[in-house]
């Protein structure tokens, strides 16, 4: 279920891409703090740059980038293109969306 109802599933992808912006805004405020950084490198030890801005941008920018792929994929592979405007037009009057008496096959080309 989506959060809000005229929210779509992009809108909500975007909206998450903007707090994580911000959140990685005031991370990289405070990382600049020496303290964090000494209590980072004492509890991390090596792995000292995983809780870095820049890795978790790098991390963020990559799984948006992963994301807009898998749904553009989805997007192009779900597109069904009628091979002709005869099968356009007798499916929009089988779905009602086209009156029969509206407009005839030659005025829809």
């Amino acid at each position: 279920p989506q959060p809000c109802a005229w929210m779509s599933k992009s809108d909500n992808i975007s909206l998450i891409s903007v707090a994580c912006i911000v959140g990685l805004t005031f991370w990289q405020y405070l990382s600049r703090l020496r303290r964090l950084q000494v209590w980072l490198h004492t509890h991390f030890g090596r792995l000292a740059f995983m809780p870095q801005w820049y890795s978790l941008f790098f991390f963020g920018t990559f799984c948006f980038v992963l994301y807009s792929g898998y749904e553009f994929t989805q997007y192009v592979w779900g597109v069904h293109v009628p091979p002709d405007l005869q099968s356009i037009y007798d499916q929009a009057l089988q779905e009602g969306r086209l009156k029969a008496d509206a407009m005839s096959l030659d005025q829809f080309k």
